[in-house]
């Protein structure tokens, strides 16, 4: 019994981490003006779909919700 619920906490804690990188590198990617666009749209469609499916939100994102919209407007 117990070694589900450590397992069910590692795997929340593992996803929680995988998150944060996925979270980190994509802010990264999607603030680098070097990168061309259809890149940045990229990262910041997936960083979109991060926040609609309550992985993080746009809080934990520091970044503002225009800059987000105008990059996945098409």
């Amino acid at each position: 019994m117990h070694e589900h619920t450590d397992r069910a906490k590692r795997r929340k804690k593992v996803h929680a981490d995988y998150c944060n990188l996925f979270k980190k590198a994509y802010l990264e990617k999607l603030r680098d003006s070097t990168r061309p666009l259809a890149d940045r749209k990229y990262y910041a469609k997936a960083l979109r779909k991060g926040v609609l499916s309550k992985q993080f939100t746009l809080a934990e994102l520091g970044t503002c919700e225009e800059e987000l919209d105008n990059l996945t407007k098409e």
